[in-house]
């Protein structure tokens, strides 16, 4: 995320840039990202490094373009057009009156990806892509118990109830932490 926070922002403000980026957005948006995930994630092995890096690989891409069409619609607003016309750099203008109304919408972004990519962790992890047999996975713990639905269903459902229990958490946490740090509700 926070490549695609940086790179979006460069890539908001750098029109240059638009030939090239757009160019790898529309490649990896048009392959299937849980694809994409599958194979870096059978090449590189099971383990902790590599399922960051296979799921950070290609969401990236995503954020930079979510943040690049934020900037492109706050850009353009006359406080910031005054600021140029006063002499401000390019620097103050992110920092002082970008930023700060980009945190919320960050923030609501993160929460709401953070869900999927605990679900695919868990994908992988009941496919047998994600971490070692020795580190505990939810998507394994699912795997296992699925053989035991006819005879004891309670241990393939607790694990499922964990799971909707995160997702659901992350997303409610998200919203709140949205809501505290967007400027606009604070009476300022």
């Amino acid at each position: 995320m926070t490549i695609g926070i940086i790179v979006g922002m460069i890539w908001g403000f750098n029109k240059n840039l638009d030939f090239y980026l757009l160019d790898i957005y529309n490649v990896v948006s048009n392959i299937p990202y849980t694809l994409i995930v599958m194979i870096l994630s059978y090449v590189l092995g099971a383990g902790i490094p590599q399922l960051i890096f296979s799921l950070s690989a290609t969401s990236w891409i995503g954020m930079a373009y979510f943040i690049r069409v934020q900037v492109m619609i706050i850009r353009d607003r006359e406080y910031n057009m005054a600021s140029r016309v006063l002499g401000s750099s390019t620097w103050k203008i992110i920092t002082h009156n970008i930023l700060p109304y980009l945190i919320s919408v960050v923030v609501t972004s993160a929460a709401s990806r953070l869900p999927g990519y605990v679900s695919t962790e868990v994908f992988l992890g009941f496919i047998g892509l994600g971490l070692t047999v020795n580190q505990a996975s939810l998507g394994r713990t699912i795997q296992l118990h699925s053989q035991y639905m006819q005879s004891a269903p309670y241990l393939f459902f607790i694990p499922v109830a964990v799971l909707a229990v995160i997702t659901v958490s992350f997303y409610l946490v998200g919203q709140t932490l949205a809501d505290a740090s967007d400027p606009r509700n604070h009476g300022i």
